[in-house]
């Protein structure tokens, strides 16, 4: 992560309050597994740059729209 992607995380946090832990956790479950499938695929290598801020951005955008229900779901699961 750059400094560009930790400045989004501080404004995400700022705007999606608790339901940025959903966000965050969407943005590095989607991250990683792409990252995953571009190593397997070979159009990565392990020392190439991946951007994160794609990721923070859906996983902000699918909180923005979903983010109090999921995250009641999962605290209700505990």
């Amino acid at each position: 992560m750059g400094f560009g992607d930790v400045k989004m995380a501080l404004m995400m946090g700022s705007v999606l309050g608790p339901s940025v832990i959903v966000a965050m956790f969407v943005a590095f479950l989607v991250g990683g597994l792409s990252g995953v499938v571009a190593l397997v695929s070979g159009r990565k290598g392990r020392r190439d740059k991946m951007p994160f801020g794609p990721f923070l951005a859906a996983g902000s955008a699918l909180a923005a729209l979903w983010g109090a229900p999921i995250l009641h779901f999962y605290l209700s699961l505990l």
